[in-house]
């Protein structure tokens, strides 16, 4: 059966409203960075940084998870997501604008100073093989 996500559509349609799983990334698991795990992403990001910072990045960052973890096992069952922080509160209506042109096509007057183009295109030299 196909899931969705608005539950106000599922139940026009008359599907059952059975809780949506959890996303992967909140299946409760212990997630740490250790030392070679930092020594790693700074060489990978080609960062010079001494021991003693990254041992105050690694605390920083395995305080980060243990936030995610925590906001992770908080039940949800029952609770509807929010196109809007204040819907909870009050009725909210996008304030949408007209789609209309409102600026016409210069295409052909912003490449002229472009070193190449074809057919409307800027060619730039290849860089990444």
């Amino acid at each position: 059966m196909t899931r969705y996500k608005n539950r106000a559509f599922q139940a026009q349609i008359g599907l059952a409203l059975a809780p949506l799983p959890k996303p992967a990334f909140f299946i409760a698991r212990k997630m740490s960075l250790q030392s070679q795990d930092m020594v790693r992403m700074a060489s990978l990001a080609k960062l010079e940084i001494n021991s003693q910072e990254l041992e105050h990045m690694r605390t920083s960052i395995n305080d980060f998870f243990k936030m995610v973890q925590a906001i992770g096992s908080v039940d949800t069952t029952g609770v509807e997501p929010l196109a809007h922080p204040v819907a909870i509160i009050q009725d909210v209506t996008l304030r949408l604008r007209e789609d209309v042109v409102s600026e016409t096509n210069r295409r052909e007057a912003n490449q002229q100073s472009a070193p190449a183009v074809d057919r409307g295109l800027f060619l730039v030299p290849k860089v990444v093989e």
